[in-house]
Order: C-alpha cells, then sequence, then structure tokens
C-alpha cells in the first residue's frame, strides 16, 4: 500500500501546483488592474467625459499635449462637433472660454484665433475637474503638490484661488505645459482640476482667465 499512495499523493500534488501556477497569473493580472478599473468607473459612466476617453477606464493626460481624445492646437469646431453646444461661452475678440458640465465633471477650453490654422479658433488651454486621470508620469487626482514635484520639479505655486470661486491653490510648471487646481498645498492637499497648456505659456496668461479671483 505504501508504494501505491506514494505515487498517488505526489500525482495530486503536482495536480495541485499546476491548477495553482495556471491561476496565479491571472490572479495578478487582476490584481494589477484593479486600482485602474476603481478610478475608470466614474469617469465612463460619466456622459460628458465618455466623449473625451479614448482608453476605456481613464482620461489620460500628457502635459502640454492632450486630455483624453482632445489635443491642444486642434481646431476649435471639432471640439464643438464632438461635445456639442458649449452650457457656457466668455467671448472677447478672437478668443473664447467655453464651458461644459455634467454632474460631477467640468470641461472648459480657452481657444484663440491661430496663424497657423488661417485664423480659424484652435485649442491653448484644456482643463478638466472632477475626473479620475492619470498622467503619463503617473499623477493622479489622488496625488499631493509634494507629489506632483517630484514628477515635474519645475512646479511653483501660481496663486490662490479666491474661496467664493473654488477654494484651493493653483500651481503648475510651466516649462513642461502642466498646471493643477489643488485643496491644499500640504500633502493632505488633493487635485481638484488639471489644466493642460502649451509648454512656456501661462496658464495664467490667457486674456479670458480661468480663475478671475486668483490672487497672486
Amino acid at each position: 500500500m505504501k508504494h501505491v499512495r506514494t505515487p498517488l499523493l505526489g500525482w495530486i500534488g503536482s495536480c495541485l501546483v499546476l491548477c495553482f501556477s495556471c491561476q496565479s497569473p491571472q490572479t495578478d493580472k487582476n490584481r494589477g488592474q484593479l486600482p485602474e478599473t476603481g478610478e475608470s468607473l466614474p469617469a465612463v459612466s460619466d456622459p460628458l467625459i465618455a466623449k473625451i476617453v479614448s482608453d476605456p477606464g481613464v482620461l489620460r493626460i500628457k502635459a502640454g499635449q492632450s486630455a483624453g481624445i482632445l489635443q491642444l492646437k486642434m481646431p476649435s469646431d471639432s471640439v464643438f462637433h464632438l461635445l456639442g453646444s458649449a452650457d457656457s461661452t466668455a467671448a472677447a475678440m478672437c478668443k473664447d472660454l467655453s464651458a461644459w458640465h455634467s454632474e460631477s465633471a467640468r470641461l472648459r477650453i480657452y481657444s484663440l484665433c491661430d496663424n497657423d490654422l488661417d485664423m480659424r479658433k484652435s485649442v491653448q488651454v484644456l482643463a478638466v475637474c472632477g475626473v479620475p486621470f492619470e498622467t503619463a508620469e503617473g499623477i493622479t487626482a489622488q496625488s499631493s503638490l509634494p507629489e506632483i514635484r517630484q514628477h515635474y520639479p519645475g512646479t511653483r505655486l501660481l496663486g490662490q484661488i479666491a474661496p467664493n470661486a473654488q477654494s484651493g491653490y493653483l500651481a503648475g510648471d510651466t516649462t513642461r505645459g502642466i498646471a493643477f487646481a489643488l485643496s491644499d498645498t500640504t500633502a493632505a492637499g488633493r487635485i481638484q482640476c488639471v489644466l493642460i497648456h502649451l509648454p512656456g505659456k501661462s496658464v495664467t496668461s490667457t486674456n479670458i482667465p480661468f480663475y478671475p479671483d486668483l490672487k497672486m
């Protein structure tokens, strides 16, 4: 009996090892996707942000370039074709600041007449608020100012957002083309909005300000 049991137990043990080894990669894969899936659900369910998300589940941000499928320097009329009429627009000579909003998110776009487009307006600044996102460097809505500075060393405080508009602070790396509205400048602060702009042009230099009551 001993000679029978030993091969049998060995065979059962081998099967168990094989089963666990087959399941382990799937478990690790799902575990790695869990945080991303957790962030993606609000963005996908939001009717406004769903229109600009290229990668299902996450709004991908590229400093100085894009937010989802929206890109800097793209014709503004293409944005209106995608999003429909803006909920509000502040306009001046050859420039405007248009805003779209849903129950949980807000998207604002600053446009100027562009010589490269025969004076058609193009997107100069993209601002997205209240949305889970991730930058190419790994910054998310849960990141703090100290964490932002680790990935964007040129980040400096641009001003305090007046309480009657939206309490918090505006900080950004002008050279990289990215800025953030934060609830606080400490490690406890979180990102409320992310703004993408042309590298080298400060987000505070727009003729129609994103934060009119910003205290420099």
